[in-house]
């Protein structure tokens, strides 16, 4: 249950960045991709398979070094989603390597700012933790 109280936390930053990313991607490419409700079925869609990649996390504290190795993993999984996405739901031409250049440049940074976001809950969630431990050990005492 935990895991899914997990995902689903998730959820809304990632689908959040993939759609304000998509805006300024479609934007800037002035390219027509059909009705709105579509677009916007191929996203959430798009959100829920890049939310799955962080079942790779296990449920323990890791080494900085299994962190690091975990996200590029991740990275790359989020990477090859939304390309993936991208090319089933026909959003670019496969042969139009700078549009494919930008869209993973934008994937890079919500995947960061994302990540930033959960380091951050998850310090903020351990500090909490800490300071209730220390609180009811005093007064045990």
């Amino acid at each position: 249950m935990q895991r899914i109280k997990y995902l689903a936390s998730l959820f809304p930053n990632i689908a959040t960045g993939i759609l304000i990313s998509s805006a300024i991607f479609l934007s800037a490419s002035g390219g027509s991709l059909g009705s709105l409700a579509r677009i916007l079925w191929q996203l959430i869609v798009c959100a829920f398979l890049c939310t799955l990649g962080s079942i790779i996390y296990p449920n323990k504290e890791l080494s900085k070094k299994q962190t690091v190795i975990l996200a590029v993993i991740n990275y790359i999984y989020v990477n090859m989603i939304v390309i993936g996405c991208g090319i089933v739901f026909e959003w670019f031409d496969l042969q139009d390597w700078g549009r494919i250049i930008i869209l993973s440049f934008l994937v890079a940074i919500v995947f960061i700012v994302v990540w930033c976001i959960s380091v951050y809950k998850g310090q903020k969630l351990a500090n909490e933790m800490n300071k209730k431990l220390a609180e009811y050990q005093k007064k045990k005492k």
